[in-house]
């Protein structure tokens, strides 16, 4: 009794029987998914991997005390002006770095300070 032939008597079921597979799977899920609603999320991933009495963690706790948490990525989307055309041409890259250069410059006032 190989792999090959449990797999080929599943797909026999399966194939006769395909209403009953799809209920059965069905079934199935909606008995396991309220499990999912005791389950916890945390967004930091460090607070996930990392074992929280290391003393890199403790570091890392009293570096973001002092200083605030680090600034968050965004991510921004260019696209060619006209609907048909590429943005790996040479002027749209270079309009690219130009948004680039103006993004990495802006500066914020924050209590008069810049």
């Amino acid at each position: 009794d190989t792999l090959k032939s449990r797999f080929e008597r599943l797909g026999r079921v399966v194939g006769k029987n395909p209403k009953t597979t799809i209920g059965c799977t069905l079934l199935f899920t909606l008995a396991v998914s309220p499990l999912f609603l005791l389950a916890t999320w945390e967004a930091r991933i460090e607070y996930t991997y990392c074992p929280t009495a290391s003393d890199a963690f403790q570091d890392m706790l009293k570096l973001t005390d002092t200083f605030g948490p680090p600034p968050r990525l965004s991510d921004v989307v260019i696209r060619a002006k006209s609907g048909g055309s590429s943005v790996l041409t040479p002027e749209a890259l270079g309009e690219a770095y130009e948004i680039h250069n103006m993004i990495l410059n802006m500066t914020a006032e924050f209590d008069g300070e810049e």
